[in-house]
């Protein structure tokens, strides 16, 4: 028989004998197999974006490959030369083992023909369906050294902000400025070839092409603009992985450099706006009313709302109370548009433009946008129609550069001018400058002192005054 105690001191030196056996087999396997390999989990691979041109053709609708090229060391689709007039990108995906075909579109939802705009499109859509960017566009795109990485980065920054009337104007302005300096055999692959020579080169075409001092200035500031941003970023992303050591700024190019070797053109900037005449509002009108009821609705909605473009581009049905006679200037996240320093406001709408969105609307019942195409979509042409609809109606003032030349699309005529014109008339009617700031949707009120000093310089009391000058005796 064997005692409680004897009992439980050889309970203790098994388990003790068992632990130590466990250790000599443990280190014997490792010895001969070497440590166990750990689980990892592998980075799934994700192939680039492949692209498809789709494009109508004799025998139906068509989607055709597209061929990969590489530019700048990176990789954009090919556009089918024989059918690069008509068609727009697509990709193609597997979900749940089903083929999805997905239209790449901008920040607006415009369908992109652009090989640069579609492979950023491409990178967007699989950013936003949670899949990592391919991985050398990740890379290009965080050291910030090329420049078309240095452009889809600031354009992805403007996008994440909210700021769409400034993303679609740096697509524009950058855009036109690399492809200005590249048939200027100024080719810029990295950003640290900017100099101010590019810039000067930009300026002297927009001169040559006619555009104001203004546009110039606009534009190059915009230049401008995107090469600090760049530098604050690069300067951001080095203390980010610096992990809050000290890190010295080193500028990709000298902004302050290039300034003062090429300052931006100067322009008044306090010059009186210009607006349509009586007599040229009729002409317009008439012109439209003779057999485009569409441009009728355009004119209304910038004459007698004072919307701008792009608020006429996304204005809604849901958007006009009919009952309380107003109009309501919001933003539209679905279709990605935002009112203007998200600035919403409510309009007054006059009974005659009541009475024609009553009747268009009767002809588009199921329509969601009042200006809208006939898909339904944003018309991205609107400032193109208003044009060549006084170039029809023989309204071109034939003295600028643009009546001088194809496509004959006069100057005097821009659908900004509506809006210019709605707001001078509010102060002749005797609107106070809260009432007009309010409608028109100015936050400064310097914006709409402007508009009240261009109704002072013509109004009766003006001409009076200098129709009654004392030079004395």
């Amino acid at each position: 028989m064997i005692g409680a105690e004897e009992g439980t001191l050889l309970t203790h030196r098994l388990q003790m004998s068992y632990g130590f056996c466990t250790i000599l087999c443990t280190a014997y396997t490792f010895t001969l197999k070497g440590p166990t390999p750990m689980t990892t989990t592998a980075t799934p691979k994700v192939p680039s974006p492949k692209y498809y041109w789709l494009t109508k053709t004799d025998a139906g609708w068509k989607r055709i490959p597209c061929l990969i090229e590489t530019i700048h060391g990176e990789r954009r689709p090919k556009v089918p030369t024989e059918y690069a007039s008509n068609g727009r990108f697509q990709t193609r995906e597997q979900v749940n083992g089903k083929t999805v075909w997905r239209n790449l579109t901008d920040g607006r939802g415009q369908s992109v023909t652009n090989p640069i705009l579609a492979r950023d499109a491409a990178l967007r859509l699989q950013k936003a369906v949670g899949v990592r960017m391919h991985e050398a566009m990740k890379t290009a795109s965080d050291e910030l050294y090329t420049v078309y990485s240095a452009v889809d980065a600031y354009e992805i920054w403007l996008q994440d902000k909210g700021r769409d009337e400034a993303l679609l104007q740096a697509k524009q302005v950058l855009g036109e400025f690399l492809g200005v300096c590249r048939k200027a055999s100024l080719p810029i692959t990295r950003i640290t070839d900017i100099s101010e020579e590019h810039l000067r080169v930009y300026m002297r075409v927009l001169q040559d092409d006619g555009k104001s001092l203004r546009t110039q200035a606009n534009k190059y500031d915009r230049v401008i603009f995107w090469l600090n941003w760049v530098n604050d970023e690069k300067y951001r992303r080095e203390r980010k992985r610096a992990k809050g050591k000290y890190v010295q700024r080193r500028d990709y190019v000298d902004t302050k450099l290039i300034r003062e070797a090429f300052p931006a053109p100067e322009y008044d900037r306090d010059a009186p706006v210009t607006t349509y005449s009586k007599a040229q509002v009729e002409a317009i009108m008439e012109a439209a009313g003779e057999g485009d009821p569409y441009m009728v609705v355009v004119l209304h909605l910038g004459l007698y709302l004072g919307l701008r473009m792009q608020e006429i581009k996304f204005a809604c049905w849901s958007d006009v109370n009919r009952h309380a006679k107003t109009f309501r200037v919001q933003s539209k996240a679905d279709l990605g548009f935002r009112v203007k320093a998200k600035h919403e406001r409510t309009i007054p709408i006059p009974i005659d433009t009541l009475e024609v969105l009553r009747h268009w609307r009767a002809k588009h019942p199921n329509a969601r946008l009042i200006a809208g195409t006939g898909s339904d979509s944003p018309n991205k042409h609107l400032l193109r129609a208003l044009k060549r609809m006084a170039r029809s109606a023989g309204l071109n003032c034939g003295h600028c550069q643009g009546c001088q030349k194809a496509p004959y699309e006069c100057r005097e005529f821009g659908l900004h001018k509506l809006r210019r014109t709605y707001a001078t008339a509010l102060i002749r009617t005797g609107a106070d400058y809260k009432t007009v700031g309010k409608y028109a949707g100015h936050r400064d009120p310097k914006t709409t002192k402007r508009y009240i000093d261009a109704v002072n310089v013509t109004s009766k009391a003006a001409q009076k005054l200098v129709n009654t000058l004392d030079f004395g005796d």
